[in-house]
């Protein structure tokens, strides 16, 4: 039985969110501009479901905001600029994994995009970089949350665990990538 907020609801939430799902997919294929979307998915939450905003963990948002603006600077860094070019366009994949164990997977995808045009290895270099540490991917970070909010007594065997695992699969799907379509 699923407990917590809104459970239990259906009707017109089920309805208000598949509607607002379909602006934002209407957003990301450039139907509706995003600053459009923005407003129509806020108002309908101040509207219709106003408790949605106690409830969300703002310094997940914050946290990627951060890193977007991190970003954005690291990029008008002279030698950071010139560091990034020759590594990421002679190691594409293997630099992504590396940053995304630092900076999360998507923010290094946002990062190294303008350093290269290997797409294929930085996708596949990204992807897998959601792998290995905590922060390799934000979703991780939010499961890791609710762990140790469930059982604080438990959040270091999780990590440990969580981490061990997810460092092994990165070196298993890392080598794997290497073997089945190397780089050169």
């Amino acid at each position: 039985r699923i407990t917590g907020y809104g459970a239990g609801y259906g009707g017109w939430r089920t309805i208000v969110y598949t509607l607002l799902f379909v602006v934002c997919l209407l957003a990301v294929s450039g139907f509706v501009p995003l600053w459009a979307m923005c407003v129509i998915v806020f108002a309908a939450f101040l509207i219709c479901d106003r408790k949605v905003f106690k409830n969300v963990d703002w310094g997940l948002p914050l946290t990627f905001c951060m890193f977007f603006i991190f970003i954005g600077n690291m990029k008008r860094v002279p030698e950071f600029y010139q560091l990034a070019r020759s590594l990421v366009g002679g190691h594409p994949l293997e630099v992504a994994v590396a940053s995304s164990q630092v900076i999360s997977n998507v923010p290094t995808t946002i990062l190294l995009s303008g350093f290269c045009d290997q797409w294929r290895d930085l996708i596949i270099g990204t992807n897998l970089g959601g792998m290995g540490t905590l922060i390799a991917s934000m979703a991780s970070l939010i499961s890791y949350k609710n762990v140790v909010r469930q059982y604080p007594h438990k959040k270091g065997r999780y990590l440990a665990v969580y981490s061990a695992v997810n460092v092994l699969f990165l070196a298993v799907l890392l080598t794997l990538s290497w073997i089945i379509e190397p780089s050169f």
